[in-house]
């Protein structure tokens, strides 16, 4: 549902809330704690579920990232990038065309 003000959102009311980022239909909750939580549309994987939901109404966590520590998190239009403490790059979209290009080691 299109939502013109802001919303409560009782299932993150007990969360310290960092960052959030929103895409082109989508957005992106990082706590303090560096949980990322994601809702929206997800057609092309963008929210990091698997399997992709076509859609999430209300934001769930990201368990593909639950033993990760989240401190950054992007959107573009239909993408997300998320930067956690480890040796890699997290991101996901539909990739079609190479987006990501091949994975660099960090360090």
């Amino acid at each position: 549902t299109d939502r013109h003000t802001p919303q409560f959102i009782e299932s993150l009311a007990q969360r310290t809330i960092f960052t959030a980022a929103a895409g082109g239909a989508f957005s992106a909750i990082l706590t303090k704690s560096g949980a990322l939580f994601t809702c929206g549309i997800g057609i092309d994987g963008q929210l990091g579920h698997r399997p992709a939901p076509a859609s999430i109404l209300y934001p769930r966590r990201v368990r593909t990232l639950r033993d990760q520590c989240v401190f950054h998190v992007s959107c573009g239009a239909w993408h997300m990038a998320c930067c956690v403490l480890a040796e890699h790059f997290e991101g996901d979209s539909s990739d079609d065309e190479g987006e990501y290009g091949e994975p660099v080691p960090l360090s």
